[in-house]
């Protein structure tokens, strides 16, 4: 509700407060959420290497959404060199659980 501001002012800062309490439980959710406030600097100072080391502990733990977004920062070299190997092996691993976006983003890659 925070993050959206339905029902309650929009504040960035509490969606990362609840989140870090949840992730530092090994919420894969929460972690992805904090890796995607990072990537896009909702709330936080953008920094590419954060978001990779949230999404990392939410992809380690299967989370799907994280493990694209992986795939995104290689495909895209954001915060990482642009490798599309990397991308194409997180992207495999989200779409192998049914990510949509991650199963579109492979036939992206071939035409690199």
């Amino acid at each position: 509700m925070n993050d959206s501001g339905k029902g309650v002012p929009q504040d960035h800062t509490k969606v990362m407060e609840w989140n870090l309490k949840a992730a530092n439980q090994g919420n894969a959710r929460a972690q992805g959420i904090i890796g995607v406030m990072y990537h896009e600097g909702k709330g936080v100072q953008q920094d590419y290497s954060k978001a990779m080391e949230w999404y990392l502990k939410a992809a380690n733990q299967g989370f799907a959404h994280a493990q694209t977004n992986i795939g995104v920062l290689y495909h895209h070299g954001e915060g990482v060199q642009q490798d599309y190997s990397k991308a194409m092996e997180w992207y495999l691993k989200a779409a192998n659980q049914g990510d949509a976006y991650a199963q579109t983003s492979i036939g992206a890659l071939y035409y690199h």
